[in-house]
């Protein structure tokens, strides 16, 4: 088997991480050079992951690129009563439609809140099956909000929005 392509970025952060080891002597082979570069270097966004989301973002519009015109500059009153951001706790992923309805309407409503990411191996995930088995749910779904300042759990993008 052939191992799969060596991005620039890729080679270039396993060099400095085979001279930053300084036990590494003669040829490194293209696998190692991946073997030894930091897992934020391997898992950066390709083309299709960057297009996909601008397309994704784009059938959108104008939702996430703007606030709301009457929320905007803080206008007198708007402001009056809204949740801090540690009030508010948003449990998602980057690659989930629903998630990226919630964040659109956030940023739409102008919410401050803490985004917690929980993608697939996450540490984060399990505090969401918690809160399903609680709530009588047979598997978690995202997003998931917590709201501390009005005691809301909410599961459903719909419901959140």
């Amino acid at each position: 088997t052939f191992p799969p392509p060596l991005r620039v970025e890729t080679a270039g952060a396993g060099i400095v991480a085979a001279v930053a080891d300084g036990t590494i002597r003669g040829i490194v082979s293209s696998r190692q050079l991946i073997d030894l570069a930091p897992l934020a270097v391997k898992l950066r966004l390709g083309a299709v992951d960057t297009l996909t989301s601008g397309l994704a973002s784009i059938s959108r519009l104008p939702y996430g690129t703007a606030v709301a015109s009457e929320l905007a500059d803080g206008q007198a009153g708007c402001l009056a009563g809204r949740p801090e951001a540690s009030a508010i706790t948003l449990y998602e992923f980057e690659g989930c439609p629903y998630c990226r309805r919630v964040r659109e309407v956030a940023t739409y409503l102008d919410l401050s809140y803490t985004a917690v990411p929980c993608g697939r191996g996450s540490r984060h995930r399990s505090h969401v099956q918690d809160a399903a088995s609680a709530a009588g749910r047979d598997r978690p779904s995202f997003p998931y909000l917590e709201d501390d300042a009005a005691g809301v759990k909410l599961f459903e993008s719909e419901d959140i929005v």
